[in-house]
């Protein structure tokens, strides 16, 4: 996107890459993805994962890569 999008995780885990780094965060961590920085996620836990994905913007804008 060409914005930052904000990843709140509220429930399980989740591993993000951003760019070239990987993250693994659990409920109540945060994970920014920067403006322009391919990302992805993937349900890396035992059970459910609940996550707050937050677009700045009027309308989501998605390139699928």
């Amino acid at each position: 996107h060409p914005y930052t999008e904000t990843f709140i995780v509220e429930e399980g885990q989740a591993t993000f890459t951003v760019g070239a780094d990987t993250v693994v965060a659990q409920a109540g961590e945060i994970v920014v993805a920067p403006a322009d920085v391919p990302h992805a996620f993937v349900n890396s836990g035992p059970g459910l994962l609940r996550s707050v994905n937050i677009h700045p913007v009027a309308e989501m804008q998605t390139v699928w890569l």
